[in-house]
């Protein structure tokens, strides 16, 4: 389970990294930097998701329509 939180941190990390560059990047690359973050989010969703069935957390139906509403 550390190394899966190590993960979840990580991306997490990732995730402001990707959003403070959307919000001061060039025009020219506003489409990617976006693409890039949604992927990402989708990448976290997924992981989470994994992580969720995986220790049958009680709560991942109430989260994953959390998730479903946020994309």
């Amino acid at each position: 389970m550390q190394a899966a939180l190590k993960i979840l941190n990580q991306r997490c990390t990732q995730l402001r990294q990707q959003a403070q560059h959307l919000a001061f990047c060039p025009d020219t690359e506003v489409l990617q930097a976006f693409k890039d973050l949604l992927d990402s989010v989708e990448q976290l969703f997924d992981f989470e998701h994994s992580l969720m069935e995986q220790h049958h957390f009680p709560g991942s139906l109430c989260h994953i329509e959390q998730h479903a509403r946020a994309l």
